[in-house]
């Protein structure tokens, strides 16, 4: 009976150990997204994004009096449709100048001037919402930014294309390596552009409003850069498109010294190709955060 109990107790405590070493082995297993480093993983179309999502192009300028009103009612959209709405704070023209003293710093970036400038804003604050004309006009009025909002989010349509979007940053080289994987469905014709964008929240600075100078105004969605052209890079040549397949893009991105790397965020958007400013809208768009 000795014998049979103490061969019971070795089986049990090599049983033991072989489920611990099992276990702790299991731990050791990464999971997507990977963001520590080595390889980009190519990341797989957001299943979360087959319902089309809507972005706002909201100019602004820190000298633009009426403007904080305009970024409340972007921030109650915001907090409404939580991620399905993307917002853009793009500062753009005379309000965005920098001009010495609390309003010494920059916002303005190559690519929103380019947008500013084909549009022809020439006062603060504008919209532009999935850059899509609302009846006959593409610029809106802050007040009506819900009402078309609304229009496309309350029963948002299926999008014609999905977006996946992997972000790995390098904390030691300041770098961050973004990888895009956009994949079309059976309604998908003609061509698109894929655009990449780098917003930073939390920016605290002066910004006029009304009579009053902020002084610790509290910028959000500020358009930092955009990795690709104006208007996006070229998905698809021609109309063809292969339904299902993935089409996938990788940019680098060199953290400037003034960005905080915990407060950005990378957009993506996929909008139709067109050498006319009328006829580019958006038909996806993804957020992630840097960090």
């Amino acid at each position: 009976m000795k014998t049979i109990k103490h061969i019971t107790i070795v089986v049990l405590q090599i049983l033991i150990l072989s489920f611990g070493s099992t276990l702790f082995q299991s731990c050791d297993k990464v999971e997507a997204p990977y963001k520590i480093g080595g390889d980009t993983p190519t990341p797989d179309p957001d299943p979360g994004t087959s319902k089309r999502k809507t972005i706002l192009f909201e100019f602004t300028g820190h000298q633009c009096v009426n403007c904080p009103a305009a970024a409340e009612i972007a921030k109650e959209q915001k907090e409404a449709y939580n991620d399905k709405l993307v917002v853009v704070a793009v500062h753009y023209g005379f309000f965005a100048r920098p001009a010495g003293g609390a309003f010494s710093r920059d916002y303005r970036t190559e690519i929103g001037n380019t947008w500013g400038d084909d549009l022809n804003i020439s006062s603060l604050p504008k919209g532009v919402i999935n850059w899509k004309p609302s009846g006959d006009k593409l610029i809106t009025e802050s007040g009506e930014w819900g009402n078309i909002i609304s229009s496309f989010l309350v029963s948002p349509e299926e999008s014609v294309v999905n977006i996946g979007l992997n972000v790995v940053y390098d904390e030691q080289n300041k770098k961050a390596t973004i990888n895009t994987t956009s994949k079309f469905n059976s309604g998908a014709t003609g061509e698109y552009n894929l655009t990449v964008l780098v917003v930073e929240d939390k920016i605290t600075s002066a910004q006029k409003d009304g009579a009053e100078i902020v002084e610790d105004y509290v910028h959000n969605h500020v358009l930092r850069q955009g990795l690709t052209d104006a208007y996006g890079d070229r998905i698809n040549s021609g109309n063809a498109i292969q339904v299902n397949t993935d089409y996938s893009k990788e940019y680098t991105l060199d953290i400037k010294p003034e960005w905080v790397p915990e407060n950005l965020s990378i957009i993506a958007f996929v909008s139709k190709a067109s050498a006319f400013l009328n006829d580019r809208e958006v038909v996806q768009v993804i957020e992630t955060h840097l960090k």
